[in-house]
């Protein structure tokens, strides 16, 4: 049989590093928004211009699917950590119970 061994503070600092990444990549995202978008402004229109737009919407909302994908991930591995430790003081405190 196959053993599980899980240290939520480790759960819990992996969960903070995702947290940190997607607030890092929400901050750029956001920068790179407000230049593409002086880019994109009235000074550049065409064939090229609705192209291009096309192509960095796609980016764009691919890129945000990975921001809030880490987020997502982030919250669940903490909660996870929190429902580890809840278990464990729960164990520990039935065998207490019993004198073991």
């Amino acid at each position: 049989m196959s053993e599980l061994h899980v240290t939520s503070s480790v759960l819990g600092a992996v969960a903070g590093d995702l947290e940190s990444v997607a607030t890092g990549l929400r901050t750029g995202l956001g920068s790179l928004d407000g230049e593409v978008s002086g880019l994109l402004g009235p000074g550049w229109s065409g064939e090229a211009a609705s192209a291009y737009d096309a192509v960095w919407r796609e980016w764009h909302d691919g890129a945000q699917q990975v921001v809030d994908g880490l987020a997502k991930m982030s919250g669940l591995i903490g909660d996870a950590a929190q429902r580890y430790d809840a278990t464990d003081a729960a164990g520990a405190s039935r065998v207490s119970e019993i004198g073991l």
